[in-house]
């Protein structure tokens, strides 16, 4: 029915349940909205061409306002009351008359189409790819999204949401893996890399996920890398273990010392006041939050002469009140913060954990960054260097950092010259000078660059052949280019450019070296977006492309992903969606379908400019609610 805007069963009583309709109320009462059922007309007019522009403007109506439910995470019950009251909120719109759309509807009709909807775009792509996947701490239901690093039509690579199974294990990630693709019709063949942390689960060298993939794949290799972006993470947790304090815990204890206790938040004030410090509140540190280290550490040392008074005031070694921490009540929490020893490390900490931040941040965004991994890896490695080791002995291994025993104290620096800090060195110098605490105290600064140094070079992937070679691709490093540095990618992916045309390759790559390109910035262009103009560019003698073969090649190490921050974002996205307005939502009960949605289409696009296509408008045309036959009407 048009005006109802739904199916009805004439299963049990045929052509009598096509009588019955028109005297419901519901149906009486829609088609006195829409002024266009009379008496005389009957059944004729109840069966309108469904296409016509009121109807066709009220699907669309509910599709946007679909896409600006599913962009700012409502619940799907908003449409309950919003059908209701668009009628009243547009009188005179027949549009408005016609809007139909329910919670049901919403969550399954509309939803279960733009899920295929997202696939099919992604799968439009999806010609040469890479795979990334982690695993969430969930108790309930663990969560492991499967993400597709690929090429869009317009030349720049995004990260597309695939799938979000449950499995346990590696051998169950690599066959669910295999499955979907399958299903799907993407072929392993085309995968070029796996990103995950770096569990050995993941990326073992014996059955991680990467090896089990290998396994079913004919011809190629897949390039397995852990995620740098977690290396760092725990190279800086590494370090802090030289440390006489676990700054984490003590972030944490202190955070929730106040968190939900009114009364110790207004002495708090009183003290900061007191202090003559401008109030600020304690901020939760977050561990898998890698950059919430900094902003925690700042916050303590802004309100630090008021958190002092507070400890030293209220709290003394009597009380059974632990302050911050009970695990170490036997030393007295509130020493922690009372004493030139215990502001130092913390201003210790401030100072050089932003040099790991600064890591993260650059390998946290989503264009390529492939072509800078390798550097900015050895960068961090050097400034750490820097901070322990003596300038003389880099500058005699600056071919090779890497041959530098970081250990040998021969080799480091004297203990007035090592990095604190400043406003740590400001405070060594007025109140550790001549003091027995001196000498611990540049211990466990030693400790710290020694155990982030000494795992970074274990861990990271410092002498990978293909990072450095991959650097080949980077504009700005063009002119100092080799031709042996694209025989590396060439042997390591040798389905990407048939054997027989590396002379022509090799000929490209020739002139690739030249200046006359497109001009790149690294702080404002993204890269794809270079390469993409690149492959553009024609030969004005032949009219074929300048650079096909270079450019294709390196589009495809491009997609090799540098990190598995997107995907540990996917976390965030889900918990903002299953909340408590919404905990119905899950795997099983269309998750997948909303993440889909968001990440495959208005990830880039806002709903406010978002204009749905014709088909998926016909689609959602097609797949209205259907509503049982009245009770009153089935036969006992």
């Amino acid at each position: 029915c048009e005006y109802c805007a739904c199916d009805f069963f004439i299963s049990h009583g045929g052509i009598h349940d096509v009588m019955v309709h028109p005297k419901t109320a519901k149906h009486r009462s829609n088609a006195k909205l829409n002024r266009s059922l009379s008496s005389s007309s009957g059944l004729k007019n109840t069966w309108a061409n469904p296409h016509n522009p009121v109807n066709d403007g009220a699907i669309k109506a509910e599709v946007l306002f679909q896409g600006f439910v599913l962009q700012h995470n409502l619940p799907f019950a908003v449409n309950d009351g919003f059908n209701k009251l668009v009628a009243r909120m547009f009188p005179d719109s027949d549009i408005a008359k016609r809007y139909a759309m329910g919670s049901h509807k919403g969550k399954s009709s509309y939803s279960l189409y733009w899920e295929r909807k997202s696939e099919k775009n992604c799968y439009q792509t999806l010609e040469k790819y890479s795979l990334s996947t982690d695993g969430s701490s969930d108790n309930d239901d663990k969560y492991f999204p499967i993400l597709a690093t690929c090429e869009d039509s317009e030349g720049l690579t995004g990260t597309r949401f695939l799938d979000m199974p449950t499995v346990n294990y590696a051998k169950n990630i690599a066959e669910i893996v295999e499955k979907y693709l399958s299903t799907s019709g993407l072929s392993l063949s085309n995968g070029a890399a796996f990103v995950s942390d770096n569990a050995s689960a993941m990326i073992g060298k014996h059955r991680g996920v990467p090896n089990l993939l290998q396994e079913k794949r004919s011809g190629g290799k897949i390039y397995g890398v852990g995620c740098a972006c977690h290396l760092a993470h725990l190279a800086a947790k590494q370090g802090a273990k030289a440390l006489s304090f676990d700054p984490q815990d003590f972030l944490v204890d202190l955070f929730y010392h106040f968190d939900k206790r009114a009364k110790q938040k207004e002495m708090l004030r009183e003290d900061i006041s007191f202090c003559n410090e401008t109030i600020r509140k304690v901020l939760k540190r977050v561990s898998t939050r890698w950059l919430s280290m900094s902003c925690t550490l700042e916050r303590v040392l802004e309100i630090w002469d008021g958190l002092r008074c507070y400890f030293l005031t209220h709290y003394d070694d009597d009380t059974d009140e632990p302050g911050p921490s009970k695990r170490q009540k036997t030393n007295g929490r509130e020493g922690d913060l009372s004493g030139a020893r215990e502001r130092r490390l913390v201003l210790f900490l401030h100072a050089t954990i932003p040099r790991f931040d600064t890591f993260n941040m650059l390998l946290q965004r989503e264009d390529p960054m492939i072509h800078r991994l390798q550097p900015v890896i050895m960068k961090l490695y050097q400034e750490l260097l820097g901070c322990l080791m003596k300038p003389s002995v880099i500058m005699e291994n600056k071919d090779d950092l890497l041959a530098i025993e970081v250990t040998a104290e021969d080799l480091q620096k004297s203990n007035a010259d090592l990095f604190i800090g400043f406003a740590s060195l400001m405070i060594r110098k007025q109140d550790l000078d001549g003091s027995c605490e001196v000498g611990k105290f540049h211990a466990e600064m030693r400790g710290f660059y020694q155990k982030a140094l000494v795992y970074m070079k274990q861990k990271f992937p410092l002498k990978d052949s293909i990072l450095k070679a991959v650097v080949v691709f980077d504009p700005e490093n063009r002119v100092k280019s080799n031709l042996s540095m694209i025989e590396t990618p060439l042997e390591k992916f040798p389905d990407v450019i048939p054997q027989n045309r590396t002379n022509e390759l090799f000929m490209e790559f020739m002139l690739y070296t030249c200046p006359d390109l497109p001009t790149f910035s690294s702080q404002e262009d993204r890269i794809d977006k270079f390469w993409h103009q690149v492959s553009q560019l024609i030969e004005p003698a032949t009219g074929q492309q300048q650079f096909r073969l270079l450019s294709q090649l390196a589009k495809y190490a491009l997609l090799l992903p540098h990190s598995n921050a997107f995907c540990e974002s996917i976390f965030s996205t889900v918990r903002k969606n299953t909340t408590e307005a919404r905990s119905s939502l899950g795997i099983r009960n269309n998750l997948c379908t909303v993440m889909a949605s968001k990440i495959n289409v208005f990830k880039n696009t806002p709903c406010t400019v978002w204009s749905p296509s014709s088909d998926l408008i016909q689609s959602c045309q097609k797949k209205k609610r259907t509503v049982k036959a009245p009770k009153s009407q089935k036969k006992k």
